[in-house]
């Protein structure tokens, strides 16, 4: 394939386009300016150019960047000169670029007028450009195109899809483990010990489509092997005997065969005798499908080959020949292939009852989670309506462009493709050699799809404005072989040396790229290996990180005495000497992150560690559930001392040994623990989390994590605050916390760490969270480390076929090469890995070789020694010879790029990091602050805290019950916030004049699940609607009269506050002394009362030529009609300043009028306000439960006034 650099002038806007960019290579920058071409010369607007990432990052960035050069290009527009040139363009490929656009467009008879017009056009919509995640851009595709789509009108936020499955999971474990089926039940367990290795196992499964598995039917790949079962058990039981445990004794013993008799063979006396019972136990129950014995396998032919003395092999001795024995290696390998399909049943099985699960759920919670948007949008555009949706797609965006391209699915690309494959513009921004997010559904194979799609339309970003020019020579060199990547669809190609783009230099000069060789001491070496010289992981990685963090403190101290020292263009100082903020550690996993932050805090470094990994896998998620547990139930010692045990409280055994002994301090613990068990109860958990936190943090600080420590405390104590307000109290909140630590989101922005320290320090980031950042010094010093071989395959085994198309293999005779091909795409990906390491470096780089069993699979390993690595299914661990001489020949062929020496020896010498002298005093505060974005509503004001802004439903009730204890009286039906939200959401949906009971029924079973309500609670609900529908809450007035025209339901409204003074309240407050309490309020909040007043009313409705606002109120009152009486209501309405509601919703019904009939209207409109107590309505009663509020039209309009200041 010819592949051209790209030209930004001249690169075509039509047809399917791919742009592959190497690291560093300004991606950014080319959409950009792609985005103008597109803006301009196809007259677009911002709405119709479709741009697409995949994190929200991303997005945020490139809405930033493109919005700043439409911005940069209307302000050279306004300052052009006579002779059209940009006189104040300081870069010239900006000044080059931005004449070829102005040229181009004059080719298109478009002119700088016009241009002008364009941009005058996209600058102030901005706020309307089509830039989306892959995720949003379905959203909004199913929601704007909800009935293409089959999904619902309107969407809510998903939940933790993660723990979701995990909770289906669960259910049919359960299902399957209770069912009375004990044989079922007894290879389940053997296949999956847990249902969280079945979850794990069906996770990419599960957005598989059926298609991609093989076999698709294994039951009845089953059924055929368990017939071959039955014959192989009736064949091998006919053979067995009692006399069978001493014959395979005799030949096991047998010299003639040498086999080995060590314990650890299994085939010593006393384990051939328990086989054996095993085995009498098995034959003797009569049925070929119980669980075969594990132990049995011994009689395989690859078993007994491998346990036969090492001697007796050399000598050639036969294996023992016996047609009992060969009667049970049959059987064992019947066993294990029966075993390995109904795996793959289970699978499939589990699979289809997740997905139906996972469907069921979001019918009834109408959210979709992120699988489910991709596969709802790719499903719609492959069913019968495709071609119109497809169409309109198109109409509304006739431009995609797609950035970060490699990280696509199967899935996503086909969306694109069906959309823009024949008509329409498509334009592929992306780096093949950077796509490593497998683990997370990016499929490196559709990259390779669209490569193909493409075809001619091949461009490629080839120079490099990120790191120096000597690095980028380094990194030509170390990647230059053509089979570095695996696969043939991702050549490497040299990349040109821009040097750094923001002039960040690094002086003074070394090589680049420094290459440390960790020889195999005799303190690292690993003594099981006695015919090949190499060292042991453990030890290697833990000297590795030493040698970093010794190396980190040198430089840190070459930076503080300006002996490095690093430029900033454009700054009041020209050079600044090298901080710990510019340099990063590079690592894979944790357990390599916490070896490099040990390591560094030891020597007095400040480390920042970062990585894409949920604050509930922290240990100290952990300790808040013990915490939790035990303030839930204090009184239980073993709970408690649990608690005491971890960091929060610090107790080791001997103090809690000592606090065991003492009656007096074990007493003064459970008060301490009541105290803070109260705190939760009253002040909310945040506050008992902190109240902790300021006690622990003198012990916790000195931790060399403890930064770390702290503020995962604290990002867990406000997503537990969050959570609170939806958790049905302490009990919910807690198994939430459980739930989320069982199944951490990683994809939830909110639950990734934070930084612990925004002071400068070393950057430990894991290779998948650097991705996209950049350093101006690298350490990766683990990338000498791969994954070895596993010898046993589990299924599924998922790879791709030679058109690459994904395969799930369950079970079938390509078994084994399947698994070699996942192998080798996992192996591929590990070297992208590498190459998104190497390439965050912008003026230095370390990585590191050290000779381990682990380097056989490693992807340095590949970039040293290539022709070694291509032997993919049999690489041996190399050479330490030879790999010192790869070595010296890439330093030699570096032309003074790449330096190569020994690990620095470990230095135990400190870092002590300078503290600016300057004395710092705080600035004396003199301003008083007032926030005019500020949202009130009527329950903020009355309960003077801050609430979500949503429709009031009843939230302040008096008591509540547990679900599902229903009475049979409607007036005792259930209560509480989640039985006034279900009410009002049947008022709100039903057609309060229709006859039709069908329709009716429907929406009260459909809210009543929903809210999560026992079934038999459905009729007292329909009930407790007729009655509202039916009693007469007027004269004449009935909602069951009321047509849709003459009502509106959940009404919302804004109006601006700007109150006045408060005399003229309290002149009302004495002219009208009936609602002289609701107007103290109104005084008491003073200067809050600013910025927006915010409500929802629940039914606006007219009658009889006058308009009333109407409010359900389902408040328990008590279970006699007395209690709903005039007197009691009045009570109630006293109790909780409906009155003020009442004034408030008047004053909005008054502006909304006043807006909508202009001229027409006159105060004599406003009807009141109807207070509907639901619980105390009765149909043979006029008026009952029923209060109406009119208050006089004067006091309405002098409240209007007050709230807009005058």
């Amino acid at each position: 394939m010819n592949v051209q650099p790209l030209q930004l002038l001249t690169a075509p806007l039509t047809g399917t386009t791919l742009v592959e960019a190497s690291a560093g290579t300004g991606k950014t920058y080319s959409i950009a300016w792609l985005y103008l071409r597109l803006l301009l010369e196809r007259r677009l607007p911002v709405q119709q150019i479709l741009v697409v990432t995949f994190t929200e990052a991303a997005a945020d960035e490139l809405r930033t960047r493109i919005r700043a050069r439409l911005v940069w290009m209307r302000t050279c527009l306004a300052n052009l000169s006579t002779d059209t040139k940009v006189q104040f363009v300081a870069d010239s490929t900006d000044q080059k670029l931005l004449d070829g656009i102005i040229a181009n467009c004059a080719a298109l008879d478009i002119s700088r007028d016009e241009i002008a017009l364009l941009l005058d056009l996209a600058v102030p919509g901005f706020d309307e450009a089509a830039i989306h995640t892959i995720h949003g851009y379905c959203r909004r595709v199913l929601a704007e195109f909800a009935l293409d789509g089959g999904v619902p009108l309107r969407l809510s936020e998903p939940g933790n899809e993660v723990a979701l499955r995990l909770r289906f999971v669960e259910d049919f474990w359960r299902r399957e483990i209770h069912a009375d089926d004990p044989i079922r039940s007894g290879w389940l367990l053997r296949c999956f010990d847990q249902p969280q290795t079945l979850a794990q196992a069906i996770r990419d499964l599960v957005t598989l489509p059926d298609y991609a598995r093989a076999p698709r039917d294994p039951a009845h790949e089953l059924r055929s092997l368990e017939n071959t079962m039955q014959r192989a058990f009736a064949y091998a039981r006919n053979l067995w005997s009692a006399e069978a445990p001493a014959h395979i004794e005799t030949l096991f013993a047998d010299k003639t065969y040498g086999m080995s008799r060590a314990k650890a063979s299994g085939m010593d006396a006393a384990t051939l005798q328990t086989v054996c019972s095993e085995l009498d136990d098995y034959f003797s129950q009569g049925h070929a499908l119980v669980l075969f014995p594990e132990a049995g396998n011994i009689f395989r032919p690859e078993m007994l080959e491998k346990n036969q003395n090492a001697s007796a092999r050399e000598k050639g001795k036969p294996l023992p020949q016996d047609a009992l024995l060969t009667a049970l290696g049959e059987l064992s390998e019947c066993a294990e292939s029966i075993l390995q399909m109904h795996a793959a049943k289970l699978l499939v099985e589990t699979s289809d009852y997740v997905r139906a699960e996972m469907k069921r759920h979001e019918e009834i919670s109408v959210s979709l989670g992120f699988d489910s948007l991709i596969g709802r949008l790719h499903d719609a555009l492959c069913g019968d309506d495709a071609e119109r949706l497809a169409t309109r797609l198109r109409d509304r965006y006739p431009v995609a462009l797609v950035d970060e391209f490699q990280d696509t699915d199967q899935r996503q690309y086909a969306i694109f493709r069906r959309v823009y494959a024949e008509r329409g513009v498509l334009l592929m921004i992306g780096d093949a050699k950077q796509a490593i997010y497998g683990f997370r559904g990016g499929d490196i194979f559709a990259y390779a799809a669209a490569r193909e799609d493409a075809q001619a339309q091949v461009f490629t970003l080839d120079t490099n404005y990120r790191s120096e020019p000597a690095l980028s020579k380094a990194l030509n060199q170390l990647f230059r072989d053509p089979r570095t990547f695996v696969v043939d669809f991702i050549p490497w190609r040299d990349v040109q040396a821009g040097g750094p783009k923001q002039g960040r230099w690094l002086h003074p000069s070394a090589p680049p790229l420094t290459f440390w060789h960790a020889e195999v001491t005799d303190e690292l070496r690993d003594t099981r290996k006695s015919k090949i010289t190499i060292a042991t992981v453990g030890r290697l990685e833990q000297k590795i990180a030493g040698s970093v963090a010794s190396e980190i403190v040198r430089l840190l101290q070459a930076g503080a005495k300006q002996q490095i020292v690093l430029d900033l263009p454009g700054a009041a100082i020209a050079q600044r000497g090298l901080r710990a903020g510019d340099i990063a550690v590079l690592v894979v996993s944790q357990k390599q992150a916490l070896l490099v932050e040990t390591a560094l805090r030891s020597r007095g470094v400040a480390v920042s560690r970062r990585a894409r990994e949920s604050v509930f896998a922290s240990d100290e998620a952990h300790e808040l559930i013990l915490l939790l547990r035990a303030l839930l139930e204090p009184t239980r010692a073993p709970k408690l001392r649990a608690a005491l045990t971890t960091l929060l409280f610090g107790l080791d055994a001997g103090a809690l040994q000592a606090l065991d002994a003492s009656d007096e301090g074990w007493e003064i613990t459970l008060l301490q623990f009541a105290a803070l068990a109260t705190r939760w109860r009253e002040q909310g958990v945040l506050s008992l989390i902190l109240e902790i936190l300021r006690a622990a943090a003198p012990r916790l600080l000195p931790l060399h994590d403890g930064e770390r420590r702290i503020a995962n405390y604290l990002q867990l104590g406000e997503l537990l605050d969050e959570a609170s307000t939806k958790c049905a109290g302490p009990v919910a909140l807690l198994a939430w916390l459980q739930q989320h630590r069982l199944a951490p989101d990683t994809e939830n922005k909110a639950q990734l760490l934070r930084l612990d320290s925004d002071a400068q320090a070393v950057q430990v980031v894991t290779i998948h969270s650097s991705k996209g950042l950049e350093y101006p010094i690298v350490f990766a010093p683990f990338l000498w480390k791969g994954k070895n071989k596993k010898n046993a395959v589990q299924v599924p085994v998922i790879s791709h076929d030679e058109n690459y198309r994904v395969v799930a293999d369950l079970g079938t005779p390509k078994l084994a090469a399947r698994a070699r091909q996942r192998e080798l795409e996992n192996y591929a990906e590990s070297i992208r890995l590498a190459y998104v390491a190497c390439t965050r470096a912008i003026n230095r780089l370390y990585l590191v070789w050290g000779n381990t069993d682990a380097g056989a699979y490693s992807p340095l390993l590949r970039l040293l020694d290539p022709a070694t690595a291509d032997n993919r299914h049999a690489i041996a661990t190399p050479d330490e010879a030879i790999m010192a001489d790869r070595l010296a020949r890439l330093r030699d062929d570096s032309d003074g790029a790449i330096d190569v020496c020994a690990l620095p020896e470990l230095s135990a010498e400190r870092w002590f990091a300078q503290v600016d002298s300057i004395p710092l005093h705080a600035r004396p505060f003199i301003r008083s602050l007032f926030d005019a974005r500020r949202t009130l509503s009527f329950t903020r004001l009355v309960q003077g805290m801050h609430v979500t802004h949503a429709a009031d439903h009843d939230a302040v009730v008096e008591t509540s019950v547990a679900l599902g204890e229903v009475s049979a009286s409607v007036s005792s039906l259930l209560r509480g916030a989640e039985f006034g939200e279900c009410l009002h959401q049947i008022l709100e949906r039903i057609d309060f004049s229709s006859d039709d009971v069908v329709a009716l029924r429907r929406i009260v079973a459909e809210q009543v699940q929903r809210a999560g309500f026992a079934a038999a609670s459905e009729a007292q609900f329909l009930a407790l609607v007729r009655a509202t529908l039916d009693a007469e809450l007027l004269p004449r007035l009935r909602l069951r009269t009321l047509s849709p025209q003459s009502r509106v339901a959940e009404m919302e409204f804004h109006f601006r506050l700007a109150s006045g003074a408060s005399a003229v309240l309290i002149d009302l407050a004495q002219r009208y002394p009936e609602y002289a309490a609701a107007l103290q309020v109104l005084g008491s909040a003073g200067v809050a009362l600013q910025g927006l007043m915010n409500g929802f009313i629940d039914l606006t409705l007219a009658h009889e030529g006058r308009f009333y606002v109407l409010d359900y109120k389902s408040n328990w009152l008590g279970p006699d009609a007395r209690d709903y009486a005039p007197p009691r209501l009045a009570q109630a309405m006293e109790q909780h300043r409906y009155d003020l509601q009442a004034l408030i919703y008047q004053v909005a019904l008054h502006r909304y009028l006043r807006l909508r009939l202009g001229a027409r209207y006159r105060t004599e409109l406003l009807g009141g306000a109807l207070y509907v107590f639901v619980r105390g309505l009765n149909t043979a009663n006029a008026g009952a439960g029923v209060v109406h509020q009119q208050p006089s039209t004067d006091l309405v309009e002098a409240l209007d006034q007050w709230f807009d200041g005058e």
